[in-house]
Formats: C-alpha cells, structure tokens, sequence
C-alpha cells in the first residue's frame, strides 16, 4: 500500500514537471518581464535571467531559484518584480508555471545561449560600401534564392512610374531624351520639390496651427514658412544633414538668415499650449523616430525593454530640448501678425534644469539631482561638447532690424493719410460745368427693360408705379443698367405697403461682386429708422454715426434722397438732412439699384444727376475724423520715442519721453473712441469709454517712465495663463548650442542610423517596400535586413555623395530593379511559389497614387493646374476647388479637403508610412466629385471632333498614359456606342479605371 501511493505521488510530480516547457512557457515570460533589467544590456543586482545557468549563478543574493517566486507574487510594490510601472504583475497561471518548473527543479534547454550585446546590433554599427551597383547585389541576392526576376516594364509604364515619383504628375511629351536625360530634367523641375516635400511634410508631422476661434493651441500661424523651406531646399538639393541642422538648430546656426530660420518650424510645428511635458514628449520622440529609427516613448517612464536606451538617456536628450521655446518674429512690409509672421524656435529658458519623472509622472520629479544634456551612451561616437552661442542683438532685441521701425512709421503714415482723404476738399468750380446734369428722370408708368433689370424678387408695373411684392428676410434688387458717375446725387419716392417685420426700402450703389453700400428707411416696429449700411463678402455692417432715427410710417409716401461726393455719403428724408457719413475705405466703382428687404413697396420716381463740381458736403461725423486724425498724428512720435528707450535700456529720459509720448496718445485715442460711440450705444459703453479717457488723463498728469515696447515678434504663450506673451520684446542675448551640437551629431557621417533611416524611407517611396519593415524602428526588434549590403551601400553613398537626395533617387529610378514590371504574367513559377510576396524584389511592386497625386493628377489633365510655388496655406472650406496643388491645403486633425480624405491622406500627428485601402468612397469620389466631372468636361473639349477609335485611343493616352490594348479597344469602342456617344461620361469611367490611381 506505501509502495503504492508513493508511486501515485511521483507519477503525479513527473505529470506536473512535463507540464511545463522552459523554452514554450518560462523563457518567453522572463525575456518579456525581466531582460531589460536582468539581461545583457543591464543586470541590476549583478543578476542575468536571459539562460537557466546565469539565473542559478545568481546575483547579489545567490541562485535565483531561491527566491524568485518571492519576487514575483509578493504584494509588496517597492520589491515586487517587475517593478511597479515597468510591467504587469504575472497572474495566476503563469505563476503557477514558474512554481512548477522551480519545483521540478528548473529545467533548461541543451546549449542554450544568453542574449547578444545589444550594443552589437547590426543597426548600430557603421554601415560599409560593398562597392557595387544595385543590380549587381540585387542580382546576386536572387540567384542565392534561385528566383528569377521579371523583365523590364513597357517604357510607357516606367515613364508614367517615374514621373509620378519624382513629380508627383503624369508624364509629358519626352522626344529626343534619353532615360538619364529624362531624369534629370524630372528632378531639375520645381515639381520635384513639392512632390517630396509631401512625403517629408508626412515624416515630419507637417500640421497647420489649430485652436479655438484664432487662438493658437497646436503648432504654429504661418507654419506654411517651413513648408516653403522644405520645397526650396529639395529643389536646391540642399544635403540632408544640412536639413536637418537647419530644422533642429537654425536660429544657433545662422541667426539672422530669415530664409534658413525658416526651417524650426520642425519644432514650432510640436507647440502645444496646454502642457510642456506633452510638448518635449513629442518632440523628443518624432525627433529620434523621424532622422534615427529611435522610439523613444516608453523611455519616459523606464528603461527600455528592447533597446540599449535606459530611462536617464531619456531625461538628458530632454535637457537638450529643455529652454527651447517658440515666437513668430515680423517680416519686411507686416506689422500685423495675422496676416503673416515667421514662426520659429529660439532658446528662451536657458538656466532650466531637467529632472527625472518618476515612473514618468510630471507632477513627481527626482530634483536630487538635475538631468545634464546628452545623446544615448549606446551611439557615442563622439563626446557631446555644445557651446554656448551669442546672438546678434537683432535677435535677441528684434525690434532693433532696421525694418521694423520703419514698417510701423509707414503703418501710421498711412493711417494718418487715410483720415486725411475723409476730410472733405471743395472742388475747383469748372467754368464749363458748374452745374448738375440730370441722367435719368423715371417714372415707373410703363416697363422699361433696356434701363432696368431684376436681379431678385417680384416686380411689375401697376397703376402707374413699379410694385414689389416678395417679402422676407433677403433683399430684392431692381438694378439700373447704366452705371453712375463716382460722384451723384438720387432721388427715389416710395409708399412701403408691407413687410413681416422690417419693412426696409432704399438704395443700394458701388454694387459689385463683393461690395456695396446700401441706404434704406425701414418702418421696424419700435425702430423706425434712416441707416447707411456696408457691405463686404456677403455680410453687413452698421457704422455709429450711419444711422438716424425717425418716424418711416407704411402706407405714407416717402422722398430719399442720397449726394455721393467721394467717401463723404450725404442723406436727406423728405427734403430734411438726416445723415451725413464719411466711409472708412476707398470706394469701388459699381452699379446702382432700388432695394427692398422684406417689403412690399411702390416705387413712384426715380431721378438720377451728377453732383454739383462746386458741391461741399459738411460731415456729420467730421468731429470724430478729426479726433481720429489728432490721435493719429501723435502715433509715429510715440512709436521714435519706444524705439528710442527700448534702444538704450536704462536711459531714464528716454524712458520718460516715451512714457510721455505713449501718454498723450492714449488720451488722444480715447478721446476719439469716445466719440465714435452712437449717441444711443448701451450706457455701460459710454461710461467704459469716459472711465478710460479720465484714465488716460490722469496718466498723461504723471506718465512716469513705463512704456509700451515696439511690437517686433510675439512670443508663444507658454500657457493658459501666460496673458503678457505680447509684450516680452526683448530675448536671451545668448542660446545654449545644444540642438546644434545634437543636429550636428544626428548629421554626422560616423552615425550609424541617420543616413539608413532615410534611404530606407526612400526605397519604400520609390519601390513600395522597405529595407527595414518598420521605417521608424530600427532597433533591437528590426532584424538584419536581407538586402542589408544594398542599404548601406546606399547610405554610404548617399553620404559620400553630399547627402544628395537628387544622386539617391536617380541610382535608384534609373535600375534595372526599378524597371522591372510588377505584373506576374509569365512570372517563374518556382520563383512565385519561394517569394509570392515580393519580398526580394523580383518584380515591381504595383502601388496607389497618394491623394495629393490624385487631386494633382486630375487637374494635370484637365490643363488646368496652377503651378505656381509656395505661398500660404490655402482653407479647403474657401478654396476648395483651386487650381493649386494639394499640398498647399490646410491640414490639420480638424480640418482636411473632403476628396484628399477619400484616398488615404495623411494623418497630421504621424504618418511615417501611408496606408493603402481600397474603399467605396474613393469610386465615388471619381465618380461624383465636382473635380472629376470638370475634369472630364474639360478633355471632351480637347478631344472634341475625333472618331471614336481615335478619340478612346487619346483618352487612354490623356488618362492612363498608355494606349488600350486590343480588348479594352474593342470593349470601349461598345461602351461609347452604349452611352450614345457621350465623351464626358466614358471619360468619367475611365477615370475610375484601377490603373489611374496605381503606379503598375
């Protein structure tokens, strides 16, 4: 019986221990808990886990056998492994494996080897030249595998390949060129730049700013300066590691060159206002994925588990971002910082120390010990030294380039110029023409269509007048077919029969596309009124100062009179003056008409004359144009008086003189807004502006020696609650050197990664697969490509070669790797069967045009797009259908052009590689979008007037670039007869041909 039940035991033990499988069920778990801490790279406690004779050796405190379930389950978070924050806890089953696998007494497997230095990762050692031609390794590559590759594609096929790559547009007429001439002309064209801009604006996180309303919350205003930069550099051939200095450390490296500081709007792109941290985050780790193949996010928090990358690495790359701020500085000619600005990066908090995050918590810092900048020890080739730099004190004092004085004198000049024309000047009496000349007398009694048309609304003749009856909220024009002279007098009569509410009649002149200006009586209930109203892009304004109330009763008749005299507006009712207003803005030829909205009106005359040459207009708000004029010519003396101080800090005069200056045109200013107001404003609005003029006045008593500095650059906010940002003008004398040493050390030809990262993006650009799967991790878990010899080859050369992308892509597109066809007729059939995914490149791989390639393509065809380079980024919403190019649109995560969303368009926050899909909504798009069907009509308008078998044999080549072969010829020619002949319809379907949207 003993025997017995100890036999049961055994069997019992012997069941459990196979049970488990060191190599299936434990190395696994403790790689994935436990190597980034006790492994090659790193073995705290002096203990490695990555074989069973390393865990028994044992570390500090002996075998690890002994206590390593103690670890693993005890609740007690500071010696519970793996650390808090750095991995999950093993749950119950996989515990219950480790129980059982110690207490079978922990088993491993024959030979088993530890882990490689990470250090000797394929990735971080410097690639070398094999010396050989693409197609030489590329040929040598297959034959090791035995596959046989595919001949060469038809040439009209490479063409349209290469010229989409390299343009980004379907090709043109080549005669007489050879391949390498075609080339080179490809990529001498300004095309060039914009078609590899996108891809680098897509690696780099190209964003416009976005916010709320015009708040800026994300990236910068005029970010579409860096977007300029990107495609002037490409098409200079600008070296990269140039790029990417300038990118990272332009205003260290050539500070007072507007153009090259252009460039940190890689940086200004990652502003976010909200939180730093989030800010640094992300800029730290798009940095290292986008020029180094290195992620970096999990770094934050703790060591690495994959890469040679510990948690201080982390913290001290942190320091090099560390005082890095953001501010839009001014450009020649603007003073508002709406309209345009250079955003770029500038070192602001230069003594800021870096500290660790505890488990990566902002709000938890390690400030024992302040973080000093570095690069990742496991890449330094080279000590990390930056320098301090000095700036030019246009830098650091930018109110101090000649210019910016000079554009706000020249802002004020104009103003003062622009009050000057609204001051009203008699005309020199003509002895010939000293009085009016009647143009038109009407009557209304009968139609008269030569002289009138409707534009809106319903009009007739009846009992001798001109009724119109349609009312609402929209307004009616009846227009006079001739225009008026610049300077006028009219007179309309009219008995307002109705209205639902606001019953307004009058005239409206200077009526054009986007402008007019409108004078009206409207019996409002309650608000019976005379007003002037402006109106600009469809919306109406209402001027203080433009408006008269008085009694407009229906069913009365009443006389409008309106004398035009250059901006100066002159209106009387019923032969008593009611307004007299001088416009702001120059006045724009245009027609006239009578106007009703929302009334139901009879029209009983008409009379139209010129003004009188010796007219003079007296203005009803002449007093507030000469408060205006006053304040104004008081600005250019305060704006000398700032320049002046601002120029010699600590001068005490000075200082007064601009207090002084800036004192006296306050109050002038707020004089003059005072009297702006319309006498029957909201009261509180009359006693803000009297509280802010007696204010003004008690400054001007004792203006003291504080002053408004010249508005040169406006800072970034550095937060919600950041409310001066506006007014620092004045910048650190010096910057760090630390992004440019870190530039400088990414650009270096002995760095491993940067010139691997790039070709390998290039490739798959060019190829549609990539060396290295994952083009933004090139660490640990990117195995040793392949084809490792044809990167480096490529990276050393590229290299050699000035960093030139124009040498890459020419090696590249001129193969015979890349030449090769990627249909698989006819293809090997052992060669498919080994490699059915093209994995070594025996064929081509087919591709999907980009949706900027798409847009582009279509308006290409169409003969209709804009060529034109660079310039601001233009709103979808707006500008929609514009000629220009799709990489000129606004993108943003809030704001995307409807037909670039349909076709895998990029995605603002990261988009190291385009998804391809093939989805509904893109054949829609083909097929119903506004873009398309222009497309179509404007090449039925080309290919007008052909035979069918001629006209489908151009609409292929117009299209697809290429002729139809036999079958789509004969199948086409049954098509057009089907659809009764109709061009524009067959060419919307071959629009949406598969091979219009795919690079073959």
């Amino acid at each position: 019986m003993y025997i017995h039940t100890h036999s049961l035991v055994f069997a019992a033990l012997a069941s459990s221990a196979l049970a488990v499988d060191y190599a299936k069920d434990i190395k696994p778990l403790l790689k994935e808990r436990c190597y980034a801490c006790h492994g090659a790279l790193k073995q705290k406690g002096g203990l490695r886990l990555d074989t069973v004779a390393l865990l028994k050796t044992g570390g500090d405190n002996g075998d690890a056998t002994k206590h390593l379930l103690d670890r693993l389950t005890t609740v007690d978070k500071t010696d519970r492994m793996p650390p808090e924050g750095e991995g999950a806890m093993l749950n119950a089953e996989q515990v219950a494996k480790v129980r059982e696998w110690i207490a079978a007494g922990a088993l491993g497997i024959t030979d088993e080897k530890p882990e490689a230095d990470p250090r000797a990762h394929w990735a971080y050692q410097v690639p070398k030249n094999s010396r050989q031609s693409i197609d030489a390794m590329h040929a040598a590559h297959l034959a090791a595998k035995q596959l046989k590759p595919q001949p060469s594609a038809a040439h009209d096929v490479w063409l349209r390949r290469v010229s989409f790559d390299l343009t980004g547009l379907p090709p043109t007429q080549v005669l007489g060129l050879s391949d390498a001439q075609l080339i080179d002309r490809l990529l001498a064209s300004p095309q060039f730049g914009e078609r590899w801009a996108r891809h680098f604006m897509d690696i780099w996180r190209y964003c416009d700013w976005y916010g709320l309303g015009t708040q800026l919350r994300h990236s910068q205003k005029h970010i579409w300066h860096w977007r300029d930069w990107i495609i002037e550099s490409l098409n200079a051939d600008k070296g990269y590691d140039r790029m990417i200095i300038e990118q990272l450390a332009a205003d260290e490296l050539a500070p007072e060159d507007r153009s090259t500081l252009r460039a940190t709007g890689f940086l200004a792109r990652s502003y976010y206002l909200f939180n730093r941290t989030t800010w640094l985050d992300e800029t730290l780790e798009h940095s290292s994925r986008a020029f180094l193949g290195l992620t970096m996010q999990c770094v934050k928090c703790h060591d690495h588990k994959y890469d040679p990358i510990d948690q201080a690495d982390y913290y001290r790359l942190r320091a090099v971002f560390e005082p890095v701020h953001v501010r839009l500085d001014p450009l020649p000619g603007v003073i508002d910082f709406e309209k345009n600005g250079l955003p770029r990066a500038f070192d602001l908090h230069l003594d800021r120390p870096t500290f660790r995050h505890i488990r990566g918590d902002e709000k938890n810092e390690d400030k024992s010990k302040p973080m000093m900048p570095n690069i990742p020890s496991v890449l330094e080739f080279a000590s990390f030294t930056p320098k301090n730099i000095t700036l030019p004190k246009t830098i650091s004092q930018p109110f101090l380039q000649p210019f910016v004085l000079k554009d706000h004198l020249a802002s004020a000049e104009a103003e003062i110029a622009a009050l000057e024309k609204q001051r009203p000047i008699k005309p020199i009496a003509s002895a010939t023409s000293t009085k009016p000349q009647t143009l038109l007398r009407e009557d209304f009694a009968k139609p008269r269509p030569a002289a009138w048309k409707a534009d809106s609304g319903t009009w007739k003749h009846e009992n001798g007048s001109l009724r119109q009856t349609q009312i609402g909220a929209q307004r009616r024009l009846m227009q006079l077919s001739t225009r008026p002279p610049a300077d006028f007098d009219a007179k309309v009569s009219f008995t307002i029969r109705g209205g639902e509410k606001w019953k307004s009649v009058g005239l409206v002149f200077d009526l054009a596309e986007h402008r007019d200006v409108l004078v009206y009586l409207s019996a409002v209930q309650g608000g019976s009124k005379v007003q002037i109203a402006l109106g600009e892009n469809g919306k109406a304004s209402y001027p203080a100062g433009a408006s008269h109330a008085m009694a407009v009763k229906e069913n009365e008749r009443h006389m409008l009179q309106v004398r035009a005299c250059g901006t100066l507006i002159h209106v009387s009712v019923d032969g008593k003056q009611a307004i007299t207003y001088t416009l702001t803005k120059p006045r724009m030829p245009g027609a006239i008409a009578l106007a009703a909205f929302d009334a139901d009106v009879e029209f009983h005359s008409f009379e139209l004359a010129t003004l009188p040459a010796d007219a003079v207009l007296a203005s009803s708000n002449m007093q507030v144009i000469e408060k205006q004029l006053s304040a104004a010519k008081l600005k250019p003396a305060m704006l000398r008086a700032s320049f002046a101080a601002e120029s010699k800090k600590g001068d005490k005069a000075l200082a007064k003189a601009a207090a002084l200056a800036e004192a006296q045109f306050k109050l002038a200013k707020a004089e003059a807004d005072l009297a702006e107001l319309n006498p029957t404003a909201d009261a509180k609005k009359h006693k803000a502006a009297q509280d802010t003029v007696a204010a003004a006045q008690k400054k001007l008593r004792e203006p003291g020696e504080s002053y408004t500095p010249l508005l040169a650059s406006l800072k970034a906010q550095e937060g919600p609650d950041d409310p001066n940002n506006a007014m620092v003008q004045t910048y650190p004398a010096s910057s760090t050197g630390r992004r440019l040493a870190f530039a400088q050390w990414i650009a270096d030809q002995r760095n491993p990664l940067t010139a691997r990262v790039l070709v390998n993006q290039v490739w798959m650009r060019l190829t549609g697969s990539s060396f290295v799967p994952d083009v933004s991790d090139f660490g640990l878990r990117a195995p040793a490509p392949t084809q490792q010899d044809m990167l480096d080859t490529l990276a050393t050369g590229f290299m050699e070669n000035a960093w030139s992308l124009k040498w890459l892509i020419k090696q590249i597109v001129l193969s015979d790797l890349y030449r090769r066809s990627s249909s698989t007729a006819g293809a090997d059939a052992r060669t498919l069967a080994a490699d059915p995914d093209n994995a070594l490149l025996w064929r081509m791989n087919p591709r999907r045009l980009e949706s900027q390639s798409v847009r582009d393509a279509l308006l290409a065809i169409s003969g209709k797009l804009d060529l034109s380079l660079g310039g601001p980024s233009l709103d979808p919403d707006k500008a929609g259908n514009t000629p220009r190019r799709s990489l000129y649109f606004i993108q943003t995560p809030d704001v995307e052009h409807r037909f670039l969303g349909a076709f895998d368009n990029s995605n603002v926050l990261e988009c190291y590689r385009r998804n391809e899909s093939v989805v509904p909504q893109q054949a829609l798009a083909l097929t119903n979008s506004q873009l398309s069907r222009s497309t179509a009509d404007a090449l039925t308008e080309k290919l007008r007037a052909t035979a069918p078998a001629d006209f489908i044999r151009r609409a292929f080549q117009a299209i697809l670039n290429r002729s139809p072969n036999d079958k789509e010829h004969q199948v086409s020619l049954e098509a057009l007869a089907a659809m009764k002949n109709n061009h524009a319809l067959f060419l919307q379907a071959l629009l949406n041909h598969n091979d219009f949207i795919t690079l073959r």
